[in-house]
Parts: structure tokens; sequence; C-alpha cells
């Protein structure tokens, strides 16, 4: 969606439920939560209903802990996360672990593709700026937020399969 369709929806008060704005130029990122904080909540509702936090401070899971609270006296809360540069940080880690793999997992990922679990992989759009970012197809687990302590117990429960996993000193 465009800088100018995005502030005439938000005039309009058509809201999308979610936006991921992202990008090298700052400053329509600004104007556009600008007019989020202006034309979302009345003034008398953002005291209970605006949330402001900056990616430095907070995480996903944090995120998600906001989303899940009900609006009071609102139809809507609004939550900004400003300075989310995180992203790029998640980023930056991916490719570094690229670069890092031994050839016979990279093919495997080449083949497979990359999954995200965790809270970070409800953030829309995120997959897509991975895929552009890595030229990887990169897909959402199912239920990510228990898919990683799913594998974990499928894992532990065969030991003899993922020995390699395990370092048994340690257990």
């Amino acid at each position: 969606m465009e800088f100018n369709n995005i502030i005439s929806s938000i005039k309009k008060e058509a809201f999308s439920p979610f936006y991921f704005l992202f990008g090298d130029e700052p400053y329509f990122i600004d104007q556009i939560m600008d007019h989020l904080e202006a034309h979302v909540l009345a003034e008398m509702e953002k005291s209970f209903n605006q949330t402001i936090v900056y990616g430095k401070e907070i995480n996903v899971a944090g995120i998600i802990e906001n989303a899940k609270r009900y609006p009071m006296g609102s139809e809507r809360q609004l939550i900004l996360v400003k300075e989310a540069q995180s992203i790029s940080k998640i980023e930056e880690a991916i490719l570094k672990a690229l670069e890092d793999t031994p050839p016979e997992l990279a093919s495997d990922i080449y083949r497979r593709g990359l999954f995200l679990t965790g809270g970070g992989a409800l953030l829309r759009g995120l997959d897509r700026r991975i895929s552009s970012k890595t030229k990887l197809p990169v897909h959402i687990a199912e239920d990510p937020l228990t898919a990683v302590v799913r594998g974990t117990g499928i894992a532990l429960k065969k030991t003899h399969e993922y020995s390699f996993l395990i370092d048994r000193k340690s257990i």
C-alpha cells in the first residue's frame, strides 16, 4: 500500500488491524505514525487504549501481550512500536547464520526454505521481508508460538534418532 493511500484510509477511519512499516526513509513512517496517533483514538480514549513502546525496550512477545488486551471504553486500541530497528538485526543475524552454515545443511535450507517460529513469526510481512533479503522461501510454522516446544518434545522422545542434537554431558 502506498503512502497516500495509507494516509487517506486513516483519515477515513478505514483502519487496517495491523500496519508493518519499514523502509530506509523514516520521514514517511513517522508521518503515518503521527496520523495513526492523531486519528485512531479520541483524546479521552488514549490513556487506556494507546500504548507507545520503543523497539529497543520491548520484544515481540511484549508487543503480542499488549495486543491481547481488550480496549477499555473504546472500539479499538492502538499500539505504536517506534524505532523498531530490531527487525534489521533479525535480518542481519539470519544472513550471518546462512553464511556460517555448513554446505550439507545449506543445501537443505535452499531446497526447503526457512521456517519462522515464535512471536516474531506473527509479524505480518516479516516472512516476505526475510524472503526478499535472503532470496529463500520463508514459511511460518504451524502454531509458531509453540513450535519450538513441540519440536523439543519430539526430539526428547526420540533421542536415539536425534542424538547429534544432544550433548550427553549436559544431561
